[in-house]
């Protein structure tokens, strides 16, 4: 397939590390603990064949696809979305772009999930929307083994994978969860010194997202004290169903978030596609080649409205917009733009969230390691987060990773619609079949 010349990719770490300095125990998994309060699921068969896989009809012969009704409770999808709006409303910074992965976040901190217990466990769980751990369990295994089935017509790609300290005694049922339900294989390393550690994992990152994500661990972000690094990627690869014709791209004005005015490439193109607006926004869906895949942008009806949209958002109001989207002929014009905003540290968007004792020496993550010494426990030490996107004429290319490390201690058309984004704007990289969002962001300064 040819390569397509909008990329877009994301990278999260999270960190769970040790209290104080271990004395060295014998590496590889324990045996589990028989009291410990999980989170987890009975042992479970092999997961079943995902049905999300029939193709979907193209645009103008589809039903509208808002999240799926079958989406139900206690499903990843369903937490995926919520938490996505959530962290977008926390991230806010005036006049600034951001980009980041909700799947990523959402399979990171549901690995993670599974080895902790008691507060918190419902800590994590009261913050990511996790309910029944076993729908949780099985709906990520489902979406994992979907997303990767090869395909044709677009490549989607996610990988989990746990960098255990030589040191750290991981609990068998643990590894047992993660590698079945989230093929998340173990690999050791050690983290003394943790650079060499830190190499490695950032390589593999680097791998898994075709060298669009290479420093996802800045230096520092591990040390001696970390006991377990649990990283997740994603990478996707698609073309537009319908290009934008490269010779029709013109600069035009482009209103910013912060006032004024700035000159960017615009891309335009007329034809038939789903689209809705009411008095607060419009929305647009741009499907990719396949016909699985659309990247959905809303745009304020206000020139500076988006502020305000971004704080009332929530997989309701998102569905609701989506379920009025219909096949029509429409006017479009969409900045290319590109996104790098390096990377973040993510603790206190969590910790807003209601994720505080995770954090804190006291933590509970003994479903992961359960140390006779109790200063050899884990908490979550950072999570980091980066993301680039880049939006063309030809399709998108997106990577994502997460990383946690732990320290120790349709009616005819009538009429051409108009959808001209010249001002700030909400996008979503969404999977049709599930429903899930797997990346999302704002543009609100494309140059």
């Amino acid at each position: 397939m040819p390569h397509p010349l909008a990329q877009s990719a994301l990278a999260v770490v999270l960190a769970l590390a040790s209290c104080s300095d271990r004395d060295p125990v014998a590496p590889g998994p324990t045996s589990p603990s028989p009291t410990a309060e999980a989170p987890t699921e009975p042992a479970p068969a092999p997961p079943e064949e995902p049905t999300m896989n029939e193709p979907t009809p193209p645009a103008a012969e589809r039903a509208p696809l808002p999240v799926p009704a079958d989406v139900r409770e206690g499903r990843l999808e369903e937490a995926t979305n919520r938490l996505g709006y959530e962290v977008l409303q926390r991230t806010k910074r005036e006049g600034e772009n951001l980009a980041f992965s909700p799947a990523s976040l959402s399979l990171a901190l549901a690995m993670t999930w599974a080895g902790a217990r008691g507060e918190t466990a419902e800590q994590m769980a009261r913050a990511l929307h996790l309910g029944d751990a076993d729908g949780i369990h099985r709906s990520a295994a489902e979406l994992v083994r979907a997303w990767n089935q090869r395909s044709g017509e677009y490549e989607l790609a996610v990988a989990n994978r746990l960098f255990g300290d030589e040191r750290q005694p991981i609990e068998r049922e643990f590894l047992r969860l993660t590698q079945q339900r989230y093929q998340a294989p173990l690999e050791t390393v050690s983290f003394q010194p943790p650079e060499p550690a830190r190499q490695r994992i950032n390589a593999w990152v680097s791998e898994q997202t075709h060298e669009r994500i290479e420093d996802l661990i800045p230096p520092n972000g591990v040390d001696a004290s970390t006991g377990l690094v649990l990283v997740n990627a994603v990478y996707f690869l698609g073309e537009w169903t319908a290009p934008f014709p490269h010779h029709a791209t013109r600069d035009r004005a482009f209103s910013r978030e912060t006032g004024g005015t700035v000159s960017v490439p615009m891309m335009t193109q007329t034809g038939e596609l789903r689209f809705a607006e009411n008095d607060e926004v419009s929305v647009l869906e741009l499907p990719y080649r396949g016909g699985h895949f659309a990247m959905d942008v809303i745009l304020p009806k206000e020139r500076r409205g988006l502020a305000a949209i971004e704080a009332e958002l929530s997989p309701e109001r998102v569905a609701g917009w989506l379920d009025d989207l219909s096949p029509q002929r429409v006017d479009v014009a969409l900045p290319k733009f590109t996104f790098d905003g390096g990377t973040l540290e993510m603790t206190a968007v969590f910790r807003e969230l209601g994720m505080v004792l995770p954090f804190r020496e006291e933590a509970d993550f003994t479903g992961i390691s359960d140390p006779e010494d109790h200063g050899s426990r884990l908490h979550i030490g950072a999570i980091f987060h980066q993301t680039f996107v880049k939006v063309d004429e030809e399709g998108t290319e997106a990577a994502a990773a997460t990383a946690v490390a732990m320290t120790r201690g349709a009616m005819p058309p009538q009429a051409t619609a108009e959808f001209h984004a010249d001002h700030p704007f909400l996008f979503l990289l969404r999977d049709l079949r599930s429903g899930a969002v797997l990346f999302m962001g704002r543009i609100a300064d494309p140059s």
